[in-house]
């Protein structure tokens, strides 16, 4: 049972609940390299990493929606300025590819990317799917 505290944040995040709880989290510590090369972008094709996109933008080959453009607009100003918070970037780990797809902080990181102002380490929550090695694992009990 979900405390009512719980699905009252997450309902706020505008995030559907049960995607969410779905995953087991852990706040991992990442190099600015291990991001661009091994966290991969949800926007359009999942199959390139977020140091990739950065490029493609830079090099304007990568079509941006005019919403993108307008928050990467935003975000850019504000990395250009210093104002720019980096908060927690969120990610998930699709089994059994195992790839990490970063699925909050898009504008931030490449808005950041493309002032070359990218902090040395972020922060990435990343969520994995409970089931692993025949044993699954449910808010953080071992169930067999």
């Amino acid at each position: 049972q979900v405390p009512v505290e719980r699905l009252a944040l997450l309902y706020r995040s505008q995030r559907p609940v049960w995607f969410i709880l779905e995953y087991v989290w852990d706040l991992y510590e990442l190099s600015r390299e291990e991001l661009l090369d091994n966290v991969l972008s949800m926007w359009g094709d999942y199959q390139h990493p977020i140091g990739w996109l950065i490029e493609e933008i830079r090099a304007g080959r990568w079509f941006l929606s005019p919403e993108q453009q307008n928050r990467l607009a935003v975000n850019r100003e504000q990395a250009r300025t210093g104002a720019l918070v980096m908060g927690h970037l969120v990610a998930i780990r699709d089994e059994p590819v195992d790839q990490y797809r970063l699925v909050e902080g898009h504008h931030r990181i490449v808005a950041a990317g493309l002032e070359n102002v990218l902090p040395g380490t972020l922060r990435l929550f990343l969520g994995q799917r409970p089931v692993r090695l025949g044993l699954a694992f449910i808010n953080g009990h071992t169930v067999k």
